[in-house]
């Protein structure tokens, strides 16, 4: 029950920034809670270069290489990877752009559990067999522009259940943000808000998976498949391998490309984006 549980939690978290957005939450909830919250402080420029940057692609080019059935579609290939440079050097380029549209957008700013995945959950149902939820490790909650809190929730999901399931998940969430006291935002906005905060919260919290699962299992590549046990029981290989495919998987959804041109053209930039 995949949908189910991403579609409980996508509207717990959308409740609660709704509810922050109505002043439902108290008076001292922007003290506790302070915008940028805990996960953005840090985070709102790359750490590396374009040359760094660089570097970690071609680990990525490697990782991809050794082991190309841990990637699946065609995030191993050439041209795929090819893509995927031309356009982190876009994101690199215009980052304080990226950054500064999705934290103008005030409409968006409201109070998020930035890591709610469903490992960070409980769930049961009640006596209407309805399914409730609550949720754990509040470390990276506080205020953001709730498309990132959106992909943080979405992080470790399934491919098949994102490709399927993902405009689902944002009509949800946008849905009930509104109905719990939000501002009436629009979910063409949301997916576009999205489809930047993919293209630097993706990528800068995920560049280094290929390092660090090497570093925890050197032969990675000599796994069968992402549910071998030699993957499975290693926490921090297994995550970083899985939640790599995902970023790249939304990379690729969200035409990044696409996304960075249409923001120029509305802050007023005419410089052609192209790789």
């Amino acid at each position: 029950d995949q949908f189910d549980r991403y579609l409980v939690v996508s509207r717990a978290n959308a409740a609660l920034a709704g509810e922050h957005r109505a002043g439902k939450l108290g008076s001292t909830i922007a003290e506790k809670f302070r915008f940028p919250g805990p996960r953005q402080i840090g985070g709102e420029r790359f750490p590396h270069d374009q040359a760094n940057v660089d570097l970690r692609i071609e680990r990525l080019r490697a990782y991809a290489k050794k082991a190309p059935h841990l990637l699946p579609k065609n995030f191993a290939t050439d041209e795929f990877l090819d893509r995927f440079a031309r356009e982190t050097r876009l994101v690199i380029e215009h980052q304080d752009k990226i950054y500064g549209y999705l934290n103008a957008a005030s409409d968006f700013i409201a109070l998020c559990h930035w890591n709610i995945n469903i490992d960070n959950a409980w769930f049961w149902r009640d006596e209407q067999n309805r399914l409730g939820v609550g949720f754990l490790d509040w470390g990276s909650a506080g205020q953001m522009n709730i498309a990132r809190a959106f992909w943080g929730m979405a992080c470790a999901a399934e491919l098949d259940l994102m490709d399927a399931k993902r405009e689902a998940l944002m009509e949800a969430f946008v849905d009930q943000y509104r109905a719990a006291g939000g501002p009436p935002i629009s979910l063409d906005e949301f997916r576009f808000m999205y489809r930047l905060a993919i293209s630097v919260d993706a990528f800068h919290w995920m560049i280094d998976a290929p390092t660090i699962v090497e570093t925890h299992l050197p032969d990675y590549h000599m796994v069968r498949d992402r549910f071998d046990p030699r993957l499975q029981n290693v926490f921090l290989a297994r995550a970083q391998q899985h939640i790599l495919t995902v970023m790249l998987n939304e990379f690729a959804a969200a035409d990044v490309e696409d996304a960075i041109g249409e923001l120029l053209v509305r802050v007023g930039e005419s410089e052609r984006v192209a790789g």
